[in-house]
């Protein structure tokens, strides 16, 4: 290779897409040959905020990674720029400072923020962005990581048209799944319309394991779709999110038994009534603390009023990590961050009186299954009688066995990043290289 690092860009539009990319991000980053830029981008009309991921500050400062938005760029139409950077104030102010504290002042910051996506949102959508084809023209990275919107045209007039031309210059083109599919079905919500697909240049599409290969052969059948582990959740990843970014629990009550109910969006299975009542019982019991996170894909939870959940929190703006730390039990109907609950030793519980379809969880195997509400509350009294929950601590046999196959698609020690980076330095003729990243994994 040339002495002269090689970009490597990582296209992100939204948080989700960033969760499960930070360990590659962070694995191509320690390496000198290679410089990493993740590029924020308007899609579906939308773009993510560049300082939305609450490890983005430690990243940027420890890896030297750099996170742009397109909208701030120099090229960007001034409107843009402007209007961009002031929503990112409103929303900053409304969700991580004291304005947001106060009702009258978090409505304004509310109808602002709001009101600036709207007003640049019609700009976003268009098939082609002449500004940024100017922009891009300056771009020459080797490397170039997406999702699935790769497979999904009309989205996103870079992904269209700016993808393409940087294969042209010679880029390879890699597609990272966004999430972890854990329902049978491949269409779960019953609702959605398929979309449309266009087959990729892609060199891979990576899934974490065989059971997503199954379903994305049928939704994107020409995709070399590779099997290599849940990259969000790579060992060395999980360790340094605690150890060094999230290394203090939530700040949340003590109490005997603390339990954090990671919520699906409704329309996928999710008993509705089910989950209220579960919400309502375990609000109300002595001497457990019940935390209540909504999906981080732009779920609100405004389908209960305040005083029927008890004492219970909404805990929107913590991170998952630092909630599933503080936690004694991580309740779910299908969400696949219980995988970080299986990871840290936690009680990972599956809710199925709450959800009416299929997923990897039914048989038992790798969650504590209720499959009812006494259930669930027997279990919570039973721990407070008892003096707390036990950890699940380093399981072994049906949970360890679905832990490598599952969630590390059988990559040894769950080092899928690093596996990941092995495939991809394999594929450009970088063999050598490839090897020598393993001795130096080893070594370290």
């Amino acid at each position: 290779m040339s002495n002269t690092p090689k970009d490597v860009f990582f296209f992100i539009r939204a948080y989700n897409d960033l969760d499960i990319q930070f360990p590659l991000i962070t694995e191509f980053a320690k390496d000198s040959r290679f410089k990493t830029r993740v590029i924020f981008y308007p899609c579906d009309g939308y773009i993510a905020h560049s300082g939305a991921h609450e490890a983005i500050e430690h990243v940027a400062k420890e890896f030297d990674v750099t996170f742009e938005s397109a909208l701030d760029m120099e090229g960007c139409p001034l409107w843009l720029r402007l209007s961009y950077k002031a929503q990112q104030v409103f929303r900053h102010w409304r969700l991580y400072d004291w304005p947001g504290d106060i009702a009258l002042l978090a409505f304004v910051l509310k109808v602002l923020d709001v009101g600036l996506g709207k007003l640049m949102r019609p700009a976003l959508l268009k098939k082609e962005l002449p500004w940024l084809e100017r922009i891009a023209a300056k771009w020459n990275p080797a490397l170039v990581f997406s999702d699935e919107v790769l497979f999904q045209p009309g989205r996103s007039a870079l992904i269209d048209n700016i993808v393409p031309r940087l294969i042209e210059r010679g880029a390879a083109v890699y597609t990272i799944l966004t999430g972890h599919r854990v329902y049978t079905d491949v269409n779960p919500t019953g609702t959605e319309t398929p979309s449309v697909y266009r087959p990729s240049q892609a060199k891979r599409y990576f899934v974490p394991s065989a059971h997503n290969k199954r379903i994305y052969t049928v939704l994107f059948p020409k995709e070399n779709i590779t099997v290599a582990g849940n990259l969000r959740m790579d060992s060395n990843w999980v360790q340094y999110l605690h150890d060094r970014i999230f290394h203090e629990p939530a700040p949340l009550p003590q109490k005997p038994v603390k339990i954090v109910m990671m919520l699906s969006k409704m329309n996928y299975g999710v008993e509705a009534e089910q989950i209220k009542e579960t919400i309502r019982r375990l609000g109300n019991m002595e001497g457990v603390a019940l935390a209540i996170k909504p999906h981080t894909r732009g779920m609100r939870f405004d389908f209960m009023k305040k005083e029927e959940i008890g004492h219970a929190i909404i805990v929107d703006k913590i991170p998952s990590a630092a909630l599933i730390e503080w936690g004694d039990i991580i309740l779910m109907t299908g969400s696949s961050i219980v995988f970080h609950a299986m990871l840290r030793g936690k009680v990972a519980g599956f809710l199925k009186y709450c959800q009416n379809l299929e997923t990897i969880f039914d048989d038992g195997k790798s969650c504590k299954r209720f499959d009812g509400l006494d259930e669930l509350v027997s279990y919570a009294q039973e721990a407070l009688h008892s003096g707390g929950v036990k950890p699940a601590g380093a399981q072994q046999g049906s949970l360890q066995g679905f832990i490598n196959h599952e969630i590390h698609g059988e990559i040894k020690g769950g080092l899928v990043a690093q596996h990941y980076k092995e495939v991809i330095l394999t594929d450009m003729g970088l063999e050598e290289e490839a090897l020598q990243n393993k001795k130096e994994v080893k070594a370290s």
